[in-house]
């Protein structure tokens, strides 16, 4: 009797530490996530400001992510800005990944998870290329006041040049 006794109460520790561990990856998970739809938001909330602007006739009539990058990095203190939005979309890039490969929301690995934790994979590496192209640009617009680098104009045309620019 004292051998079953013995592994239920082996199985209860697993069991709770298994919950305490959990318990601690969802504190850093959420913080993980909260940092990176916020980062997120705000690309967004500078894309619509500049959708208003081309509505109102003031802007580009072709507004994307990549416009508003340059307006957030030309404002004053653009390339701080900038890198707390690329270090928020990393976060965000993060978030993704978590959630196809741990799948702390329990889509499941029925062929209807397998698709959305696919989707956040396929989301992940989208928002993995915006931050990237971030951190280029706060690079190159560091070095371009000594002549040596390129501004985020230059990166942007460079980028358009592209076959898949557009």
């Amino acid at each position: 009797m004292s051998a079953v006794a013995d592994a239920r109460q082996a199985k209860n520790a697993t069991k709770r530490k298994t919950q305490e561990a959990a318990k601690e990856v969802k504190t850093w998970v959420k913080v993980l996530a909260r940092i990176g739809y916020a980062a997120k938001g705000v690309v967004y909330m500078v894309i619509g400001a500049l959708a208003v602007e081309a509505a109102w006739g003031s802007g580009s009539s072709n507004v994307d992510t990549k416009d508003a990058l340059v307006q957030i990095i030309t404002q004053p203190f653009g390339q701080v800005l900038l890198g707390i939005v690329a270090f928020g979309l990393f976060c965000y890039v993060a978030w993704r990944f978590v959630q196809a490969s741990m799948d702390p929301e329990n889509n499941g690995a029925d062929a209807k998870g397998i698709l959305k934790r696919t989707a956040f994979v396929i989301s992940g590496l989208i928002y993995l290329g915006i931050a990237v192209l971030s951190v280029q640009m706060i690079l190159g617009s560091g070095s371009s006041s000594g002549g040596g680098g390129k501004a985020p104009e230059d990166w942007t045309a460079k980028l358009l040049a592209e076959p898949y620019g557009r």
